[in-house]
């Protein structure tokens, strides 16, 4: 089982992935345009503009526990929920949670604990929780 965390801003046509860049201070782990491929070697349009950052640990550990992305991202958030909030207010932002479960090979299901804390700073900055479960394996 994988787990990926994000911190995603979406459907935002006023301002540029550049300048959510500048006005936040944090590099994007991936930027979406609309009608651009939404990955080079896939070739699907993307249908919004979306501003997405990876919690910062997975750079260095892809395989990073939930507990540990979490800890990482919501580090960062804590820091600029004052940046963030006005864009809450104003367009799609969520946590996104993926879980990739290999439905051979994997004999645990995640589990998930979010603190008060967390919950809080998603109201604050008004962002949606988002949790995606994708089933890898032969069946799927």
């Amino acid at each position: 089982m994988q787990v990926e965390l994000s911190y995603n801003i979406w459907e935002y046509e006023d301002i540029t992935a550049e300048e959510l860049t500048e006005l936040i201070g944090l590099t994007p782990s991936t930027v979406f345009r609309i009608g651009l491929p939404i990955r080079p070697n896939v070739p699907r349009l993307s249908r919004h503009n979306a501003w997405m950052y990876k919690s910062p640990v997975l750079a260095g550990n892809p395989d990073a526990l939930f507990e540990e992305q979490l800890a990482a991202l919501f580090e960062v958030l804590e820091n600029k929920k004052h940046i963030l909030q006005p864009l809450g207010r104003k367009y799609a932002c969520e946590i996104s949670c993926g879980i990739y479960i290999d439905c051979v090979n994997d004999v645990s299901t995640p589990a998930t604990y979010l603190e008060k804390w967390h919950i809080e700073l998603m109201a604050f900055i008004g962002a949606a929780l988002n949790f995606d479960m994708i089933l890898l394996g032969d069946k799927f």
